[in-house]
């Protein structure tokens, strides 16, 4: 992990910097995302440099060469730029105001993240917040982690929090000279709703993928954003664009996947096959055997279209070209509707699926 133009080690907030400095490094860990995501939303100073950095990006995305003078404009307080000039207010708050601009290490981080070239490298820190969020949203082991997180108090103290004193009497230990709690302690008190947390998402989202317009993995997080709002019509748009321009064969079969199960939602059984079968002309199963449901997918699509003989080869297919995954899709077709259905319906479905794949339907009964 680079180290170079960082706040000192002493600055109580450096493990937040130090977190930013890596993801705008592209060093990708779950637990540096969570780490972040938990600073930002217990620390008003570095959620307020957070948020200038996401101001800066926004205006000048389209002119990089020019950031790092913007920031030391903004840093410098010239007459009144950063009060009422480029960027104005937001919500009331001069967010350029607050002393998490002061510092000359935060100076040195935001010239790194802001300056040339660095804008698209930004996008994937928004990405990475944007994604903690939407987790949190819809993953309860996710948020449980995030709300294990270990927080220094001392960080949160310096700020006036209120509830600090009342953990501190609690006492949940001590290391390095801090008191340390639970995220959860903090973060039960700002992060109320799962509908909130989906927001906060989509902004980020937003923002990111201004930067940076083809940011496969954000668009795939977008996608997913609207289809947990239920806009199924807006997911399969954003999932359609990563399928047709990523050039990540992972990405791709990550969109279509999620576009088959969008299609066959709307009773678009076509739409779906057509997806499968350009993931089958690409072998993607066979590169990258995460993706052998796409077997199972099949015959679920071709039992819907009543092509029963066509399902069964599907699932034959699968069971040859992936015998250890076969207890996963005993579970699959456990659970299945639309299988279980036209096997219940069409005895010769069921007939023919038990002659030529009896260990499939072993415990399936």
């Amino acid at each position: 992990m680079t180290t170079h133009n960082r706040p000192h080690p002493d600055e109580p907030c450096y493990p937040f910097a130090a977190d930013l400095s890596a993801l705008v490094d592209g060093e990708v860990d779950e637990t540096v995302a969570r780490r972040l995501l938990v600073h930002l939303e217990i620390c008003d100073p570095c959620q307020n440099f957070f948020n200038a950095m996401r101001q800066m990006a926004r205006a000048h995305r389209d002119v990089a060469s020019l950031a790092v003078n913007v920031v030391d404009a903004v840093l410098d307080r010239d007459g009144d730029f950063g009060r009422d000039g480029v960027f104005g207010r937001e919500d009331g708050d001069d967010v350029l105001a607050s002393d998490a601009m002061v510092s000359e290490g935060r100076r040195r981080l935001a010239q790194r993240i802001l300056g040339r070239k660095a804008f698209r490298r930004f996008a994937a820190v928004l990405y990475r917040v944007a994604k903690g969020y939407l987790l949190m949203a819809v993953d309860e082991n996710y948020r449980t982690e995030v709300f294990r997180q270990p927080v220094a108090v001392d960080a949160a103290a310096v700020r006036g929090r209120g509830l600090v004193q009342r953990i501190l009497e609690r006492g949940e230990g001590r290391y390095a000279g801090y008191d340390w709690v639970e995220a959860g302690r903090f973060l039960e008190f700002n992060l109320k709703s799962e509908s909130d947390l989906r927001a906060r998402a989509r902004v980020l989202l937003e923002e990111a993928l201004r930067l940076k317009p083809n940011f496969a993995e954000a668009r795939l997080y977008y996608g997913f954003f609207f289809k947990l709002q239920g806009e199924l019509q807006r997911a399969a748009v954003e999932f359609q664009k990563v399928f047709e321009t990523a050039r990540s064969a992972e990405n791709r079969g990550h969109a279509g996947a999620q576009l088959v199960t969008i299609h066959e939602a709307l009773g678009n059984y076509d739409s779906a096959l057509e997806v499968i079968e350009r993931l089958l002309s690409r072998r993607l199963p066979e590169k990258d055997a995460r993706f052998y449901f796409t077997y199972f997918n099949l015959a679920v699509i071709r039992a819907h279209r009543g092509e029963f003989s066509l399902a069964t080869d599907a699932l034959a297919t699968l069971a040859r070209r992936f015998p250890e995954r076969l207890s996963e899709v005993r579970s699959k077709l456990a659970t299945c509707a639309p299988l279980r259905h036209a096997m219940e319906c069409q005895p010769e479905f069921r007939a023919e699926l038990e002659r030529r794949l009896p260990a499939l339907l072993a415990s399936t009964n």
